[in-house]
């Protein structure tokens, strides 16, 4: 895969360009649904998605350099600790659910300041989000990161990337991500208009996605991934995301039938 292309001789990130491509795509379909769901609150969406945005780069970013602390705590025996972590900040990389947790506590800010309910927020911004991260995850796989574990029989090699190792064929962890995002982007589609409701939907994605995660972390082949105990940090954060989602759809699914069966 090739990590860079070039444009009057100026290198651009195959990555960097993937994600903007994902965000306009993103904040395109939610101002699409809003304007004929809720015209009047079309010009919040907007907005709201920007506070997301930011929230995105700063929560994945910091999640990164938490997830590496052990060898930046290592780094300043040697030195060099204020380096390393200077060098993660401009060249390093996002953790998922870092970005996730950052856009909500924005998106929650957002909610605050300007006196919105948060639930109309993600109602509109929730099917953005697996559509951002298949974008992503395809970003990913120009880039070499977030590589699979070795596959001779179906896996492909990322010799141009400056990650991955070369000459050797990886699963293709990224690419299924991705497949896997866009499959969800739809479903949450289908199910807008029904569900009606911005919890209950972003709940439905996390759903979705949370044991997928887990699943696919055991064919990662990269080591910068943070471990707690037997778990990657991921599968960790997917396991108590999946117990709360589930409890969460559980519960309004019986608060649901018990109304249904009280009202007839």
């Amino acid at each position: 895969m090739y990590p860079t292309y070039e444009i009057f001789n100026i290198k651009i990130p195959v990555y960097g360009t993937l994600i903007f491509v994902g965000l306009l795509l993103g904040v395109l379909t939610s101002y699409l649904l809003a304007k004929k769901y809720q015209p009047d609150f079309a010009e919040d969406v907007i907005y709201s998605f920007i506070y997301g945005t930011i929230g995105v780069g700063v929560g994945g970013k910091l999640l990164y350099i938490l997830v590496g602390l052990p060898i930046i705590i290592k780094a300043f025996s040697f030195g060099v600790g204020f380096k390393l972590i200077g060098n993660w900040i401009i060249q390093g990389g996002y953790v998922f659910y870092g970005s996730l947790i950052g856009a909500f506590i924005m998106l929650f800010l957002y909610a605050r300041q300007f006196l919105i309910p948060l639930e109309k927020i993600l109602l509109f911004l929730a099917p953005a989000i697996p559509l951002i991260h298949s974008f992503g995850r395809i970003g990913c796989l120009c880039a070499g990161c977030c590589y699979g574990i070795e596959c001779q029989e179906f896996g492909y090699q990322l010799n141009n990337s400056l990650i991955a190792p070369p000459g050797i064929k990886l699963f293709p962890t990224q690419l299924l991500e991705a497949i896997y995002c866009f499959i969800i982007f739809i479903v949450l589609l289908i199910f807008f208009h029904k569900l009606n409701n911005g919890y209950k939907l972003t709940a439905l994605y996390v759903f979705l996605y949370s044991p997928f995660r887990f699943f696919i972390e055991f064919f990662r082949g990269d080591v910068q991934r943070g471990f707690i105990g037997v778990l990657s940090t991921s599968q960790f954060i997917s396991l108590v995301l999946l117990i709360l989602t589930g409890l969460f759809l559980l519960s309004d699914r019986l608060k649901s039938k018990l109304k249904n069966s009280s009202s007839s």
